[in-house]
């Protein structure tokens, strides 16, 4: 087998329908196969994956056992010489699995792949960002990137100088469409399941850089739609902050050590606070609606 595609679904029927079917209409000239990790679904999604799409493989968890655990269960059954993890909200508009697998196994030297991803309406989305400190990390805490985007900080965090019609190494790419030789997968020890979700993806990509001296490559070789936030949009806002936290703790006490942690989680009361003013406004907000419409 040349590449097994991991797909991790959680209550998201319909974006996961359209991720098959793209991949078996834009794929060929490779060997390859489809596991679908589903996360609990409540909305459906085992069974619609079991009628529409027989030739999946899929795994269901009793539980949502997060991001990582959910690709690891995945990896620990894929056969191809290449792991392709895309999210379910992913689109391939092009051959991109026989690209991605020549381009892995044509250069050892890459370790993690990734490529160009676009917004449903075509239009440029970033990927690339550059590895988090402690400033940025602060940054995003208090929610001071919204009102000051231009801070030196988050544009180098956020990579606002990345050229991304020119192939080179980066720092991390993101999760949503992430390429990596299995045995260079499997050599890491994949992802590090005390990260429920975000963060884990830096992690793993760091720890492929340092540890087995591998490239971490965006290259403008292919290109696939990421919806983005299809799955992530419907948490609501301070269960998604509480996760970040989680995450954002473990990553900095394992690569920074203890000042850089404990002054992070010191700030981590304040997100929570404006977490849940979000989550107030919004929910008044969807309120409002309601009553303009005539709805209870």
């Amino acid at each position: 087998m040349q590449i097994s595609v991991i797909t991790v679904s959680t209550n998201s029927k319909e974006h996961i329908r359209h991720c098959l079917e793209s991949l078996r209409a834009k794929t060929s000239g490779v060997e390859y196969e489809v596991i679908v990790v589903d996360n609990a679904s409540m909305d459906g999604t085992p069974e619609m994956v079991k009628t529409e799409f027989p030739w999946a493989k899929l795994i269901e968890n009793q539980r949502n056992l997060g991001f990582g655990a959910a690709n690891n269960r995945g990896a620990a059954i894929a056969r191809g010489e290449v792991l392709c993890f895309f999210n379910d909200d992913t689109i391939q508009t092009q051959n991109t699995l026989k690209a991605v697998y020549d381009k892995m196994m044509g250069d050892p030297t890459i370790g993690v792949l990734g490529f160009h991803l676009t917004f449903s309406d075509g239009s440029h989305q970033d990927s690339v960002r550059r590895y988090p400190t402690w400033r940025d990390q602060a940054v995003i805490l208090t929610k001071l990137h919204n009102f000051f985007p231009g801070l030196p900080s988050i544009k180098r965090y956020l990579a606002k100088d990345m050229e991304y019609a020119t192939e080179q190494d980066v720092d991390q790419l993101m999760g949503a469409c992430m390429v990596i030789r299995a045995d260079v997968f499997r050599k890491s020890g994949g992802f590090d399941e005390k990260f429920f979700v975000w963060f884990e993806e830096v992690d793993l990509e760091k720890r492929i850089r340092e540890q087995q001296g591998l490239r971490v490559v965006y290259s403008p070789l292919t290109e696939m739609i990421h919806v983005k936030g299809a799955t992530f949009g419907k948490v609501m806002s301070l269960t998604g902050q509480k996760w970040f936290n989680q995450s954002m703790r473990r990553y900095f006490w394992k690569h920074h050590g203890f000042v850089q942690t404990a002054f992070l989680t010191v700030l981590q009361p304040l997100s929570i606070l404006l977490a849940t003013i979000v989550h107030i406004v919004r929910a008044r907000g969807v309120h409002v609606e309601k009553l303009k419409h005539g709805q209870n």
